[in-house]
């Protein structure tokens, strides 16, 4: 079976609403992150879309998810980052 690789799309986050804020914030807070030459320290797109891809409920890429599938995702962020 080939491994999927292209995680980058699952985790990539346009929007800039309060949820996909939200989920940055998160991705800092677990250390979900890589440098920047611009920015300095940017979430990991990679890491946090594999998180999608193997472990969330719904398995969609987030710039893709409602607003309802987004909370369920922001959900199961939190209880990574507590444990």
């Amino acid at each position: 079976m080939k491994e999927f690789t292209d995680y980058y799309k699952y985790g990539a986050l346009f929007g800039n609403n309060k949820q996909q804020k939200y989920i940055r914030s998160l991705c800092y807070q677990l250390g979900w992150v890589k440098p920047h030459d611009t920015w300095g320290k940017v979430p990991d797109n990679e890491r946090l879309g594999k998180f999608v891809f193997l472990d969330c409920k719904h398995k969609i890429p987030l710039s893709k998810q409602t607003p309802e599938q987004l909370q369920v995702t922001i959900y199961q962020l939190e209880q990574v980052l507590v444990k």
